[in-house]
């Protein structure tokens, strides 16, 4: 349920409904980047800047990308596909999973490793309380500087990031 959940945003992007392909989320602004420095990044490397012709990309984290790129090189899956629909779900039941099992080995008891599973893939900050008390503008979900689980797979790699971190807590505990 976590998974599908998580990847509500994501998935329906890419697809066409009707006769026009639609973007999702911020998958229209930041989407168009992503998929622009995979394919990039399928053809170069170290790529060149998707935004200016002949520039080669430095200080970026694309790691993400490259192997969304050599993924699709290697199977000749879509970019798009690959993009919207199987990597965040990877990374949505790699996330999952990863939060589990770092649970389960701290306490030792599976009532908790499935309530911090429920937690971290259903719960969000209080961001919205400030706006309910007449504090601030726009959107609740960042007002704390914080990403909701809800939406990280808007920023994919942050959400991978989750995962490694995890992860390294699992190895190192």
């Amino acid at each position: 349920a976590g998974v599908i959940a998580q990847n509500l945003v994501s998935f329906p992007s890419g697809l066409f409904f009707g006769d026009k392909m639609q973007f999702w989320g911020v998958a229209g602004r930041d989407g168009m980047w992503y998929l622009a420095l995979t394919e990039e990044l399928k053809n170069n490397f170290p790529p060149l800047n998707p935004s200016f012709s002949g520039e080669l990309l430095k200080n970026y984290h694309y790691f993400y990308y490259l192997a969304q790129a050599e993924i699709s090189r290697l199977t000749a899956i879509p970019v798009i596909d690959i993009n919207f629909r199987f990597f965040p779900i990877f990374v949505s039941i790699t996330f999952g999973l990863s939060i589990y099992l770092l649970i389960k080995k701290i306490t030792k008891n599976n009532s908790a490793a499935y309530w911090a599973l429920f937690f971290a893939f259903f719960s969000g900050s209080f961001g919205y309380i400030p706006r309910l008390l007449g504090y601030g503008r726009g959107g609740w979900e960042t007002v704390f500087w914080s990403m909701q689980p809800f939406s990280m797979l808007q920023n994919p790699q942050l959400g991978f990031s989750f995962v490694l971190l995890v992860v390294w807590l699992i190895f190192l505990i």
